[in-house]
């Protein structure tokens, strides 16, 4: 027996075929060297016919099998010795012998010939194929790849023609013999070590292995598909790896077709590749799920690097390999690189462990079963010289050690899935329940203003007895005034405390995620923007200026929680002063907020938002909020997909303010929100505030620009 190569070789073409199969019809011509003759001995050792056997070797490849001339044929010895085994891939080697039964009975032997990726053999008129990449159905003998079935008849005379053809070098086991055994004992041992059962038990237990990380596979990957979760992705991706990688495992241990047309078995070469791939989607997938890059960032860059550097030795294996053929140093770069790769994965693993990360222990238990798993496995693939038991298989204990850590973190992944889900509808109650308490209190002051106002009515009917009518129907109108700007100063007080809760939320939130010292930074930014709010807030107007530089905090504070979002531009071109130009406080916050967390923040990219401070020719000022984010009708999907029965209450309550004062002002303010297309495609949203300032005092040309 000798060692089994497992890569991809190259198949015959149609016309050799054909030509072979009529010249091994015909008959072969005549040896330089004399048959091998069987008497019928019952010996049970194989009978060594190399000296038999003639070969010419072919660097071309292309040569007819009938064009060859006899002189051209050598001893097997002697040919053999001319080879270079690491040049193997360049020789298309021709072998021919010729067997006599010299009994009168009929005899079956088994024809071993030296092991290549791809044989042809003729005889009898018929072409039979084995060699580590043919389909183990259309053997002979499925498990054995090297041999062939010879039947004699009484008295028969049989040439034997036949090719062999390699993908890739034999460093160590370059097999040069020829043997011919009786069938009845050529597989004597491998009958007695119940081969075919273990083969078999392997294959139900790849079936079952390859059957359940398809189905994860399949979640996983639908998962992303509707979430976008680069969580998701990048499991999916490993896993795909896996099956990719078990298939060929399937095919070339299991002795049985993945597929009709077979070829898994032809991408051996894939292995260390593979091996090395699968490493980089796991690093991935961990990075994401304990969200290293800002709970770890100094190890999630560092460990980014070296998987960067996995697959430039990928790159460089598969040009070593399978591009310039020298795959003995192409297994030499592979196994450095996974010696080289344990050194960082354990100083990872030892870093999350001291960490104390969420959901780190999962990944802890998982990627040290999958370790376990290896190391069996390496330790029998380096020890075993015969496996004659199931569990002497290498492979099923990897198999089943990435089983069990597939369970631990589609536990941990579900575990995950459950503790988001929990803080959105925590965070949801806590909304709605503010929202009710705002919608008291905004209910029991109308009812207070409601009976003020039927009060005054009832006095203004009876004082109308003695006033004229034109002083009665202005006291009416002053009242239904005060009335607007008390239902404005309850819209506003309701406005603070929506703004605040939003504001804590996303203070807990960056708290969570960043460090001592940016969380101390943004909560001095915070403070600095509730004490302009609150400032703000006794007022029932401010300064456009005011109002601007509030709104410059807040997005200051947003940029400072998500950096990597979008960028801000704030332009100013007036010739008035902003500090005439009279507004509601807060009025401009909300449109921006709308923006981020409904626009930029659902957006692939890092998007842009614009503030625009301009003049125009009526001497008006207009606020233009601009942003390219996901567009008014994507939004409008995602809420309704996320909180169907949610409806925001920070919008509606500007609408009304704006509403409230231009009833107060004369139509002061005025708003219009239309969508951004770029190419026929929606793009954004832009929000134009325009807001009347008669007696604005002119000003210099004043431009800015903040990122």
């Amino acid at each position: 027996m000798f060692a089994k190569g497992k890569n991809i070789g190259t198949v015959l073409s149609y016309w050799e075929i054909g030509l072979l199969f009529i010249l091994s019809f015909g008959g072969v011509a005549q040896a330089q060297v004399g048959p091998s003759e069987l008497f019928g001995q019952d010996e049970g050792e194989s009978i060594d016919v190399s000296e038999h056997v003639e070969i010419y070797i072919d660097s071309l490849g292309d040569i007819k099998f009938l064009d060859i001339p006899d002189e051209y044929f050598m001893p097997s010895q002697d040919a053999f010795a001319k080879i270079n085994p690491k040049k193997l891939p360049k020789y298309t080697i021709y072998f021919r012998l010729t067997i006599v039964n010299k009994t009168t009975d009929s005899l079956k032997y088994v024809l071993q010939v030296p092991w290549a990726e791809m044989v042809t053999v003729y005889s009898k008129g018929q072409t039979k194929y084995g060699g580590n990449h043919s389909k183990p159905d259309g053997r002979d003998y499925r498990f054995m790849e090297n041999s062939f079935l010879i039947d004699l008849l009484p008295k028969e005379v049989q040439p034997i023609s036949g090719i062999l053809k390699y993908a890739r070098f034999r460093e160590n086991h370059f097999a040069k013999k020829f043997f011919l055994q009786k069938e009845e004992f050529a597989f004597k041992d491998l009958y007695k070590s119940d081969y075919a059962a273990i083969n078999y038990k392997f294959a139900l237990l790849s079936t079952g292995f390859l059957f359940s990380i398809c189905f994860v596979f399949l979640f996983m990957f639908l998962h992303y598909v509707q979430t976008r979760d680069k969580l998701y992705l990048y499991y999916s991706l490993y896993l795909l790896v896996v099956i990719f990688y078990s298939f060929i495992n399937y095919e070339s241990v299991a002795y049985i077709n993945v597929s009709p047309f077979g070829g898994f078995n032809r991408l051996g070469y894939l292995k260390n590749p593979l091996g090395i791939i699968v490493n980089g989607f796991y690093f991935y997938f961990i990075s994401n799920f304990l969200d290293l890059k800002v709970s770890m960032p100094r190890v999630h860059r560092w460990m980014n690097t070296l998987v960067n550097a996995l697959y430039v030795y990928v790159i460089i294996g598969i040009i070593i390999g399978p591009v310039l053929g020298h795959y003995y140093l192409e297994k030499m770069v592979y196994f450095g690189v996974r010696i080289l790769w344990f050194v960082p994965s354990l100083i990872f693993l030892i870093a999350i462990w001291r960490k104390q990360i969420k959901y780190g222990r999962i990944v802890l238990i998982g990627t040290l079963v999958l370790i376990f798993g290896s190391l069996v496995s390496l330790v029998l693939t380096l020890t075993l010289k015969e496996i004659d038991s199931f569990w002497k298989l290498p492979i099923i204990y990897t198999q089943i050690a990435i089983l069990v850590e597939i369970a631990f973190f589609s536990l941990g992944v579900g575990r995950k899935i459950r503790d988001n889900e929990m803080e959105r509808l925590t965070a949801k109650e806590e909304l709605i329940d503010q929202l009710e308490t705002n919608s008291k209190l905004q209910t029991k002051i109308n009812t207070q203003l409601k009976e003020k106002v039927k009060w005054q009515e009832s006095l203004a009917e009876r004082q109308a007895l003695e006033l004229d009518k034109e002083k009665a129907l202005s006291e009416s109108s002053e009242l239904q005034k005060q009335l607007a700007q008390m239902e404005l100063l309850a819209l506003r007080s309701q406005m603070n405390p929506h703004f605040i809760f939003n504001s804590l939320n996303s203070i807990k939130s960056y708290i969570l995620r960043s460090g001592p010292l940016e969380a101390a930074e943004y909560l001095t930014s915070f403070s600095n923007l509730m004490r302009s709010i609150l400032q703000n807030s006794k007022n029932t107007q401010i300064s456009l200026k005011d109002e601007i530089d509030t709104l410059l905090l807040y997005v200051k504070l947003e940029q400072m929680r998500f950096p990597e979002k979008f960028k801000f531009i704030f332009f100013q071109k007036s010739r008035m002063s902003l500090d005439s130009v009279m507004v509601p406080p807060l009025i401009l916050q909300p449109y921006v907020e709308n923006a981020i967390w409904h626009g930029l923040l659902h957006a692939n990219k890092k998007g842009l938002l614009k503030v625009e401070v301009l003049e125009n020719e009526n001497d008006c000022l207009v606020v233009i909020i601009e942003d390219d984010g996901i567009g008014r009708e994507q939004a409008a999907k995602l809420k309704a997909q996320s909180l169907k029965n949610y409806k925001s209450m920070g919008m509606g309550i500007t609408k009304s303010r704006i509403e409230l004062h231009n009833q107060i002002n004369a139509k002061g303010i005025k708003v219009e929100v239309t969508d951004v297309f770029k190419d026929r495609k929606m793009t954004g949203t832009r929000v134009k505030i325009t807001v009347k300032c008669p007696f604005a005092q002119k000003n210099k040309n004043d431009e800015s620009d903040i990122n």
